[in-house]
């Protein structure tokens, strides 16, 4: 890129490129995957799933209904991070996405029967 025969007029006119712009992203599935834990709180039974993070909540719900075998219904859903064991944040929207709520790799999510 340095060697092109305009960068430095490049350079001149709009400034030194930013480091996002200079990042290289990629539309292939297993980069937007993140591992999280699904945990059935009534049984202590917990499952690793990768998951793309634009799944919608509805969806993951659906999965969990397979997987658990909990109406989707009557699925209530939250998450830990391995940063805030403490803090469970809520997810209530099921038309929302993963990236909404900010889950990344090894979050655990928890199922609840109500």
């Amino acid at each position: 890129m340095i060697s092109h025969p305009r960068y430095q007029l490049l350079i001149d006119k709009y400034g030194e490129p930013e480091l996002s712009e200079l990042k290289a992203t990629t539309s292939k599935l297993k980069d937007r995957l993140i591992i999280v834990k699904l945990t059935d709180i009534s049984n202590s039974k917990t499952v690793e799933k990768k998951l793309p993070r634009d799944i919608t909540v509805l969806k993951l719900k659906i999965l969990i209904q397979k997987l658990f075998h909990i109406d989707k219904s009557s699925q209530s859903l939250s998450y830990i991070t391995d940063k805030y064991p403490d803090n469970e944040i809520d997810i209530d929207n099921e038309y929302r996405q993963l990236k909404f709520y900010d889950i990344s790799n090894n979050d655990t999510i928890l199922v609840r029967n109500v």
